[in-house]
């Protein structure tokens, strides 16, 4: 079932999910101001809460063939500049697979700088802990 926020997410994208011959995974949106995800966050000073930002981390790793991907955890996180209404955004995603979970080094794009970065630890659906 998908979600409303994973619904907005998915038409603030302005391209397909777009995946290099190394694996690398990455995907253009544009946030216009009645976005979803910039409700309540904040009135009158509209920003692109962290967990929206991971969200589309979450649904760019499932947008790959066979992952459907449940968050572990996230470490790492940095969050350098705020994402404001009307900006163009680049996610660029590199999964690693390891034992039993992936890790998803995470890179957030404005303006052609990075404006957050996270490790996305994820574990498909379905695969043993």
């Amino acid at each position: 079932m998908t979600s409303p926020i994973q619904k907005a997410i998915q038409q603030a994208a302005t391209e397909p999910v777009q995946v290099d011959e190394e694996g690398e995974v990455a995907c253009s949106f544009f946030f216009n101001p009645d976005f979803l995800g910039f409700s309540g966050h904040f009135p009158g000073n509209p920003i692109l809460p962290a967990v929206i930002q991971i969200a589309i981390a979450q649904w760019m790793v499932e947008t790959l063939p066979g992952k459907t991907c449940r968050v572990i955890r996230v470490d790492h996180a940095k969050f350098f500049e705020p994402v404001r209404p009307l900006t163009d955004v680049t996610v660029i995603c590199s999964p690693q697979k390891e034992q039993n979970h992936y890790n998803c080094r995470m890179v957030v794009n404005a303006t052609d700088k990075p404006v957050s970065t996270f490790m996305l630890i994820c574990q498909s659906v379905g695969e043993a802990k």
